[in-house]
């Protein structure tokens, strides 16, 4: 395990910038982040809602797919580190200018989301969970939606690995984002808004990363 882990950090090492710089600003990312949460009190930041939210309603199973964004992120990024150079540095990129383009919008507008309960009975796990959820998130620096912007790195380093080429992983994956997409809304954790606003991020950040080809290497000769 250690030998594997040691090959790991060596390839990390002699990665692209991108990688590197990731691993950097990944720190200063969740530093930004709590920091736009936190930094406005609820009632100075604006509602965030639309009639398409209060049509979904709340699914305390949604809190699933919801919370399956943090074992799927941390896997696609696992996954690329050891079989896909290239991949892995296009989908740190991606993130990084999610980041760098997203959280500026958090702190110059606060949002939050006047749908959330502040606590719900807990009946079972999927209410528990979520009840948790609510209680050490703050409803605030939610547009746009990291979830959503994220989701869609799952998605487009999927169907951009060999292995994944093959239409029922590509279904998989596509369900997974849009079941990730879905829930923030069903678990009122953001405003269908949120999602809304989220692409032209998504669409900025894909062309920057993966939506720049590889130059071919000249022939020799």
């Amino acid at each position: 395990m250690r030998e594997r882990f040691g090959k790991a950090w060596t390839k990390v090492r002699d990665y692209s910038p991108s990688v590197r710089d990731f691993l950097i600003y990944l720190p200063v990312h969740f530093l930004l982040y709590e920091l736009a949460n936190k930094i406005y009190p609820l009632e100075k930041c604006f509602p965030v809602s639309c009639g398409l939210d209060e049509i979904l309603g709340l699914h305390p199973w949604a809190v699933f797919p919801y919370c399956s964004w943090f074992v799927c992120v941390a896997f696609m990024l696992l996954w690329k580190l050891f079989t896909d150079r290239e991949g892995l540095s296009r989908a740190c990129k991606y993130c990084m200018v999610t980041s760098a383009t997203a959280l500026p919008v958090l702190f110059l507008f606060p949002c939050t989301m006047p749908l959330r309960p502040d606590s719900l009975e807990v009946t079972g796990l999927a209410t528990w969970l979520l009840d948790h959820i609510y209680q050490v998130d703050r409803s605030s620096a939610i547009m746009p939606s990291f979830h959503v912007m994220w989701a869609f790195m799952l998605l487009f380093a999927a169907w951009n690995d060999r292995t994944f080429r093959r239409p029922l992983w590509r279904l998989f994956w596509a369900v997974q984002t849009f079941l990730i997409c879905l829930s923030t809304a069903l678990t009122k954790q953001h405003s269908v808004l949120d999602a809304v606003f989220a692409v032209p991020f998504i669409l900025f950040a894909y062309l920057l990363s993966f939506g720049v080809r590889k130059e071919k290497e000249p022939s020799a000769g």
